[in-house]
């Protein structure tokens, strides 16, 4: 899930399914368009802890329309930790 704001007034909201995470961010499939450039907040579900999902900011550097769906790329404002990551699936590089 994301969300946010285009242009501070123009509130956003789309779901989908994410296709690749790293530790500097992610790409997904959503059901909506997010306009390139916009700040956004990612929630991050842990397969552990579906009551609790993280929310990671970032920028949406590209939106692509596929059809029925978007693919959407995200690169966050900060470079996720291993604990960040943990329950993603995703193992951080060594530092």
């Amino acid at each position: 899930e994301l969300y946010g704001f285009e242009e501070e007034s123009l509130p956003f909201f789309a779901s989908g399914a994410t296709r690749n995470v790293s530790r500097g961010g992610l790409l997904a499939t959503l059901d909506a368009p997010v306009p390139e450039g916009s700040i956004c907040k990612v929630f991050l579900h842990d397969a552990a802890d579906q009551v609790r999902p993280r929310h990671v900011a970032g920028r949406v550097v590209r939106c692509e329309d596929r059809g029925a769906e978007f693919m959407v790329a995200v690169e966050f404002e900060r470079p996720l930790s291993r604990l960040q990551l943990e329950g993603t699936g995703v193992r951080a590089a060594s530092d």
